[in-house]
């Protein structure tokens, strides 16, 4: 035990300061304990089977990353992810089982990348103007999401949902008091501060329930049942053997059905970008922001570090899609931990904890977790702002980095060329844009272009772009345009 003490004062930190830091993640993550499940529902997916792999996988990956990176982290099904996966059953002819198997495939892929290691390879040529810029894409569709709730659509005219609005209203109130005003009278305690700004989306959703009741009340559904999402497909009471027959057709459907093998590469491609280039969050995240290091600084130590970190979440993504969920993504609210003294795996496990804990409810009382997605759109809505506000910066290190060539112009006139920071914006506008608009699968591709068109040759006239970076965003581009001639040949 004195050794247990000595370890977390070596590190500044304290077994009450980890366990209050964990609290402060779970309540960071509440809202997609809702919303995720409500998303994929959308698509087909059995939400009783989906809710309970959310939690199980959650809190496994979670605990396992937390060890193995020795960082306060949570993995868990992304909402980006959760998006596609929705979009694309609803607009392809993919059914609910055939994303869960392209799941399991892209976890596959990012493990070979995180293995080898090409991802940490991948991460530290690209620019970091479009790694911000897919941050904030992915913020804006969180956003829209929540606002899908309050707004109809009749006849191509939108308006607000009165009753929608009764419930959205107070729970935002609820989360902008704990998260911007409370705060301002808590200046001298940190972890406090961080505790009540991010235990604000869990109020938020609390003030949520009451309005629901309060408003437009809600019949809530039946305890949840316990059995895999693969038991709608192989029988209510099916044995493991049915359950795996199921999963072995659907990964025949998947791949060798001519009519459907098109989009799921796509779908693939989608998964795998949204897992590679969003590192909010990540073990990559915690080393840059934590020590104030550019990329290109990291020890070997750390990158080996991250390279641990990184197996994580492929692995967890392979077992997500077996198991009935989307793919596992490092949650942006993971420096709500950080922020409030967490430094050890202690407070990933109370995050664990907590997944467990709301599971073994699911079993005794599913109504628990079967709220309406409205009830969540606040703190949905806010976090989407938060992570936008959060990613909206320009980072020129690549360019101001040590000159790799013969400059064919000099530093005065470059830095007239290039506007201050105002060209960066360009790729970071094309990316945002393609995330949030176009689609999720074609974000990197379309924003690496417009750099290449806008930023490269500038960077390369004044020799600060080396031909490794060079290689880097042309295997970017080259991944980037499979989603593009798969959809064009099917």
């Amino acid at each position: 035990m004195n050794d247990t003490r000595d370890g977390l004062a070596s590190r500044k930190t304290s077994l009450r300061t980890e366990i209050i830091a964990g609290l402060t993640l779970f309540s960071a993550m509440a809202y997609a304990i809702v919303i995720i499940p409500e998303i994929l529902s959308q698509g087909g997916f059995p939400k009783d089977g989906t809710t309970l792999a959310f939690l199980f996988v959650a809190a496994i990956s979670t605990l396992v990353a937390g060890a193995v990176s020795r960082h306060p982290l949570a993995l868990a099904a992304g909402v980006a992810t959760a998006v596609a996966a929705r979009d694309t059953v609803l607009n392809t002819n993919l059914e609910w089982y055939n994303a869960l198997v392209c799941t399991s495939i892209a976890g596959v892929f990012v493990f070979i990348c995180s293995i080898l290691p090409l991802r940490l390879w991948l991460l530290k040529t690209l620019p970091q103007s479009i790694m911000n810029a897919v941050r904030a894409g992915i913020g804006a569709l969180l956003a829209n999401a929540a606002l899908e709730e309050i707004v109809t659509v009749n006849n191509g005219a939108k308006s607000l949902v009165p009753d929608a609005l009764s419930v959205f209203i107070p729970a935002l109130i609820v989360v902008v008091i704990c998260y911007a005003v409370i705060p301002r009278y808590l200046k001298h305690d940190s972890n406090k501060t961080s505790f009540i700004q991010h235990s604000s989306f869990l109020w938020g959703i609390v003030v949520g329930m009451i309005s629901v009741f309060i408003s437009a009340p809600v019949d809530f559904v039946e305890p949840i049942t316990v059995a895999s999402s693969w038991s709608s497909i192989a029988g209510a009471n099916s044995s493991l053997g049915d359950i795996s027959a199921a999963i072995n057709n659907s990964i025949r459907d998947t791949f060798f059905n001519a009519d459907k093998r098109g989009n799921s590469i796509i779908l693939i491609v989608a998964f795998f970008f949204i897992m590679i280039s969003d590192i909010a969050g990540s073990p990559y995240d915690f080393y840059l922001s934590g020590g104030n290091k550019r990329h290109q600084d990291l020890t070997e130590s750390e990158e080996k570090g991250i390279q641990a970190g990184f197996l994580t979440d492929s692995i967890a993504t392979s077992v997500a899609g077996i198991i009935g969920v989307t793919p596992q993504v490092f949650y942006a609210e993971n420096h709500a931990s950080w922020k409030s003294g967490g430094r050890t795996w202690i407070s990933s496990f109370v995050v664990c904890a907590g997944f467990l804990i709301l599971m073994l409810c699911a079993f005794f009382w599913g109504s628990i977790l079967t709220v309406p997605k409205i009830v969540v759109s606040a703190p949905l809505f806010f976090v989407g702002l938060i992570i936008i506000s959060d990613s909206l910066t320009v980072n020129t290190d690549d360019v101001r980095g040590r000159v790799t060539q013969e400059p064919r112009i000099d530093e005065d006139l470059f830095h007239k060329l290039v506007g201050g920071d105002r060209v960066y914006w360009i790729p970071a506008a094309a990316t945002i844009t393609a995330t949030s608009v176009v689609a999720l699968e074609y974000s990197i591709l379309i924003g690496i272009l417009a750099y290449l068109i806008f930023v490269e040759p500038l960077e390369r006239a004044a020799g600060r772009q080396s031909d490794e970076k060079y290689l880097a965003l042309a295997l970017w581009t080259f991944v980037g345009f499979i989603p593009a001639v798969t959809f064009l040949l099917s």
